[in-house]
Formats: structure tokens, sequence, C-alpha cells
């Protein structure tokens, strides 16, 4: 019996399709291929969660003392912080931009922008973001997909519970990802995502998501092969070892775990047992055996909805590198000096005993201190003083950490620190944005390279799953505040344009322009010849737009007249009022009268 399923399970293993055969291979090869890369991610790991050395890469240090100083983590807190405020400092940090007359009406814009944001709070797409940015600032690389989800279910009285529907945003773990490395960019380059799911959910994603298009087949054969391979022993299954499954120990342990692991190919691929080119396709491989999907890629422009953003690219590597990841070996620097002064601020305080001639008897008191009776006219005991030059390891510490801070791009100001120095206001804000643009920067290349793919690929995919239907979205009366909610169909979300997520963008341009007319300000007063050619009214929508007052209506065409009128009314009637009470006696005094009546 037990012959007869090895014989089976052999069989099963010698029926692997050709092009599953060559997709997992490729896996192995690029999975391979940033081996380094996942090493300097891993050390990284260590230094930003560690409270000793000894959970580091540095645990077999020499010194006494195992204090980590977390600069590491504290420099990742103050980027996810700022990136975080920066990207999304507003609710209106993404405008959609028309290309022809009919693309950029003010309705247009409107129902575009009002849906997009409706379904961002409902799907939670800020918390989202900080699982991006996380991956973004440790790994150094980002992955996220869109797909439309439609939570609504169905109870088994027949009653239907709604759910959230709408496009959404999902991490993609660097780990679960690979791709040709040496590819001109991330877009064109094939690429395969890894997932395990349970037996469970794999069919249950055959049987209620038809989309997928997965082979109903697939799942009868890894059943079968799971069923024969409990028949044969561990020995006889080693000789199968060459099929190795990431996180299973052999192919014992992941056939026995109720596991199944599914590989995403996304991309053009040739397939020589048919010569055959696929183009823009999507291939499923179940167990790194069999194909259970092969189909085109159903998007507008043909490629998945798949995105990437890197930190700081690498000469012909997609494999970006993180701000934290060139910082280790000064994160090892000021452990060591730490940990050297604690040694040596210890010696001061159990320092090594020099005992010169003969001692007779050694007494100790109840407080520890010991007294010596030396019997030699020439004997003694001192102490040997270490090197007080140690303690000095306090200003080397200090430097190496704002040298880091400084490598990071972090914006120190941000978190309260100033460089020394008098400064005039005007020196104050060219130094802020002076140090401000590499990270500046990189918040401009994450949204143009990041999150605009994602906002687009969301509309376009409600695009086509509202073609039958319609969804609602939520506006805010810009008069009364009232909150209204409009109907939206596909032929609204159908425009010529692009959105552009301009947050960090916007608000550093209006910060700068802000300083800028306060400086002017302060100019134009000195000067009444210059005031004249400003007017006054153009100034105040100015500010109103900076400022982003428009919503509460605050800027009025000579508001403070009719204000400065009232006023003197209310005046005039209470001199009057004054003035009667003042030639009434006393006794004839009763309650005054309220002037606004």
């Amino acid at each position: 019996m037990a012959g007869e399923s090895l014989d089976l399970f052999q069989s099963m293993l010698n029926s692997e399709d050709k092009l599953a055969a060559v997709i997992a291979s490729n896996w192995k090869e690029w999975y391979t291929a940033k081996n380094t890369h996942l090493a300097r991610v891993a050390e990284v790991k260590e230094y930003l969660y560690a409270t000793s050395t000894e959970e580091t890469s540095n645990s077999s240090n020499e010194h006494s003392h195992k204090t980590n100083i977390p600069k590491i983590t504290q420099i990742y807190d103050n980027l996810k912080a700022n990136y975080m405020s920066g990207l999304i400092p507003g609710p209106n940090w993404f405008v959609f931009e028309g290309e022809d007359s009919s693309s950029i009406t003010t309705e247009k814009r409107n129902k575009i922008e009002a849906y997009l944001r409706t379904k961002h709070r409902l799907s939670k797409f800020n918390n989202k973001l900080g699982e991006f940015i996380d991956d973004w600032l440790i790994d150094g690389n980002c992955f996220a997909g869109v797909t439309y989800k439609n939570e609504s279910h169905t109870l088994p009285d027949g009653k239907v519970v709604p759910g959230y529907k709408g496009p959404d945003v999902f991490r993609i773990a660097p780990n679960d990802i690979v791709f040709n490395p040496t590819a001109s960019n991330f877009r064109s380059s094939p690429k395969i995502i890894r997932t395990v799911k349970s037996f469970g959910e794999l069919a249950r994603d055959i049987q209620e998501k038809p989309e997928l298009k997965y082979e109903k087949s697939i799942l009868d054969r890894a059943s079968q092969l799971r069923a024969f391979s409990s028949g044969i022993s561990v020995e006889d299954m080693t000789k199968f070892s060459q099929y190795s499954y990431d996180g299973f120990g052999s192919i014992t342990q992941y056939l026995k775990s109720g596991f199944v692991e599914i590989l995403d190919f996304y991309g053009d691929i040739f397939d020589i047992e048919n010569m055959t080119l696929y183009k823009n396709h999507v291939i499923t491989v179940v167990d790194k055996l069999w194909v259970a999907r092969n189909e085109p890629i159903d998007t507008y422009n043909g490629y998945p909805n798949i995105f990437h953003a890197g930190y700081r690219k690498r000469a012909d590597n997609l494999w970006h590198m993180g701000p934290l990841a060139n910082l280790v070996g000064m994160q090892y620097k000021i452990n060591h000096l730490e940990n050297a002064r604690a040694d040596g601020f210890d010696e001061m305080l159990m320092p090594d005993r020099v005992i010169v001639g003969d001692v007779e008897d050694v007494i100790e008191d109840e407080t520890g201190r010991k007294t010596y009776y030396i019997s030699s006219e020439r004997g003694g005991v001192s102490n040997l003083p270490p090197d007080q030059t140690v303690l000095t390891a306090d200003m080397q510490i200090r430097e190496t950490e704002e040298k880091m801070e400084l490598f990071a791009g972090a914006p120190r100001e941000g978190v309260g620190v100033r460089s020394p120095g008098e400064k005039t206001k005007f020196e104050v804000s060219t130094l802020e944005n002076s140090r401000g643009r590499p990270y500046q920067y990189k918040l401009a290349e994450f949204e143009s390279q990041f999150l605009e793919d994602i906002l687009n690929s969301q509309i376009a995919l409600s695009r086509k799953y509202l073609l039958l239907e319609t969804d609602t979205a939520r506006v805010d009366d810009p008069n009364s505040g009232v909150k209204l909610f409009i109907d939206i169909s596909s032929e609204d979300l159908v425009a010529n344009g692009q959105l552009r997520a301009q947050g960090a963008r916007h608000y550093a341009k209006q910060a700068q322009l802000a300083q800028s007319l306060q400086m002017f300000s302060q100019i134009a007063a000195q000067d009444p010849e210059l005031q004249q050619h400003f007017p006054t009214r153009r100034l105040a929508k100015l500010w109103e737009d900076l400022l982003e007052f428009s919503t509460f209506e605050l800027v009025e065409e000579y508001g403070r007249i009719p204000e400065r009128l009232a006023a003197q009314r209310l005046m005039a009637v209470a001199q009057q009022k004054l003035a009667e009470e003042q030639a009434t006696p006393v006794d004839d005094l009763s309650e005054p009268e309220d002037i606004n009546e």
C-alpha cells in the first residue's frame, strides 16, 4: 500500500505544468537575488526593536554593559510622523485635473473628488497609508495593490446586510513579492506575489469569486496530492527535497500543514511547451506544480494594479535602500561609546587596588568601608584610577546622533530642534526651506510615483464596477455645513484627466508663500507709495486662499464698515441713556434698559 501511494505521489509530482515549473523557478531565482537586501533589512529591524545589544548583530561585544540607545527608533518615529502629516495635511490632499472642456467643469471635479474621499474614509485609507510608510522607511520599498471590494453579505434568512463597497487598497509585504531586479522599471518588470491560504480559503475563492477564473479541478488535484503523501514515510519523501516551500521546513511539513502556497505571476512569459507568448497575463500556480489560472490582465492599460515606491534608488537595481540602512554602523558606534563609558564609570566607582608591602589585617565595618593595617614602613594601599578621558564619550555620542539625524533627512524643526545663533525672520525661513528640501523631495517623489497611481487606478476600477449600478458620496455644504449625499454613476467618473496627490507640495508652497507675504507686509508698511499699488481686497482674498478660510466666508468686501456703523449707533444710544440717568435723581433710578432693545 505504501509503495502504491509512493508511485501515485511521484506520478502527481511528475505531472507538473511546464509553465508552473518556470514560474516556480523564477520565484526562487529572484528571491535569491535579494538575499543581501533581506539581510540588511533584518539588521535594521533588530536595532529598531532592540531593548539591549544582545538582541542585535553586536550581541558579542566585549562590554559588561549591554545598553542599546534607541536612536534609529527615534529617527524612524520622527520620519513617520512627519511624512504622514506631510502627505495628508488636510482633507483636500488630492485634486482632479481635467484635460478638456467637459472634464474641467466644477461639477465633474467635485463628484470625482467627493466619491474618492468618501471611499477613503469608509475604507480607512489613512491607516493603510501608515503601513506603506512603515515598509518605505524600514525596508526601503513598499508595495500596494488595488482591488474592488464588496463586503455585503446575505444572512440565512435571506436578508442582505450592507457592507463596504468600492475600491480598496491593500498592502503587499516586501517579503512576499519578487521581480526582475535588473529591469528598467517596476511597472514593466514581470512580478510574482506569494500568498499562503488554507484549503478552506482556496475552496471559497473558487466557489464565491468567479471573477478570479480559477480552474475547479485544481482543488481536487491539490487534495489528492496530500492524500497520497499521508501514506508515505518521511524517509521516502526526502528524495523530493527539491520542492521547497518558504516558511515550511520540508515538503512533508508543507503537505501536512493544511495550507496551500499560491504564486501569482503578472507580466509577459513565454510557454516553451506550447510555443506561446503570454503578454500581460496573470498566471496562478498552486503548490508550485499546476496552473490554476491563465488570463489576460483585465485593466484599462493592461498592467496589473500593483504599485511600488522606493526610498533611495540603487544603480541598476529595483530594490531600493531605506533611510535607516546606512545608519546601522553609526548606531553600533554610539552603543559602543555608551557601554565603554559606562564600563569606565564603573571602574571609577570600583577601581583596581594596589597594595605595597605587608598588610596584616583588613577590617570591614557595617557600611562596607575597609580599614587596612600595614606592618611595613614602605607599605601602602592605593587605588589605580582609570583614564578619565573616557567620560568625553558623551560629546562623541551627541555629535554622532546629530549626524544621524542629518543623514536620515529628518526635518529637525519638526521636533523643535533649532540651530544655534540669533537670526532674522528671513534667515530662519531660508534655513528651514533649505534643510527641508530633501524631505520635500522624498514627499513629492512618493506622491507622484505611488499615491497618484493608486488614486487613478481606484477611479478606473470604480468606473468598471459602477456600469450597472450607482453609488453614494458624501459632500459638505460650504454654506451651512450640512452633510449632503449625492448619487454617483459610472458616467460621473468618466473624465479625461488625472488625480494629483498634492498634499505635501501644496501645503509647502502655501507655507512658503505665507512667509513671503509676511515679509513683504513689513517692507510695504515702511513705503506708503508702494502700498498704493496693492489693492487690499485682492490681498484679503489671497490670505483667504492661503489659510483655507473660504469655507467660513470670513472675507466680505468692506465688511467692517457696517460693523463700525452698528457700533457707533450702539455707542450713541448708550451715551444718551447715560445722560438721562445722570439727569435723573438717585431715588428715581430703576433697572437700566437694554440698549440693544
